[in-house]
């Protein structure tokens, strides 16, 4: 559904979307608009378009993440973010660039009349990305902390409360884990010292 021809300028492409949201001043996608962002994603990004894809994603951000909220387009969006994200070449900047527009996608998520089919879909983006690499386990536990944090009610009745709780775990766990292995190293060194002082 989201194949692309095996020669054609998908940065280009993405650009003239980008200049037809602007020109249009428009206020949220339509699935034909996240489907050609989708399509435009299919392929490995090159690392010579960097900086025009910041440019692109710096203004369609808020649109992607609006996209979250939308049942008929929260998959595609997902699927677009994590291509993004997986962009060595513009990772950081991405990562930078989305942590206060994720913040306002979760409490439109988490209001009262919002559907759950999004919620769902978020919650999977989270799982599914959380174990790929430390980078990313510490940017969402980040964000859902301060999250929690802004809005308690809304995430003590949300569908994270058990995901944050499993890795508030694995967190607590990583720590003991380094702090006893600090404390054999230590335990460890006097003794190979005395040894050979003795000698």
């Amino acid at each position: 559904m989201f194949g692309a021809p095996r020669y054609w300028n998908a940065v280009g492409i993405a650009e003239s979307l980008n200049t037809y949201v602007k020109n249009n001043q428009m206020e949220s996608f339509e699935k034909e608009h996240i489907d050609i962002l989708c399509a435009c994603l299919v392929r490995d990004l090159q690392p010579k378009d960097k900086e025009r894809w910041l440019e692109i994603y710096d203004h369609l951000k808020e649109y992607i993440f609006l996209s979250f909220c939308d049942k008929r387009l929260c998959h595609l969006a997902s699927k677009i973010l994590k291509k993004l994200f997986f962009y060595p070449a513009i990772q950081d900047e991405v990562l930078n660039m989305s942590k206060k527009i994720f913040l306002n996608a979760l409490r439109l998520l988490y209001k009262a009349d919002s559907e759950q089919e999004c919620r769902d879909n978020l919650l999977q983006f989270f799982e599914e990305l959380y174990p790929e690499d430390v980078k990313f386990r510490n940017y969402f536990y980040k964000i859902i902390k301060e999250f929690s944090e802004m809005h308690l009610k809304m995430f003590l009745e949300s569908n994270l409360v058990d995901f944050m709780n499993k890795i508030s775990r694995q967190r607590r766990g990583i720590l003991i884990s380094k702090f006893s292995r600090l404390i054999l190293n230590r335990r460890v060194i006097p003794k190979a010292n005395s040894v050979f002082q003795g000698k």
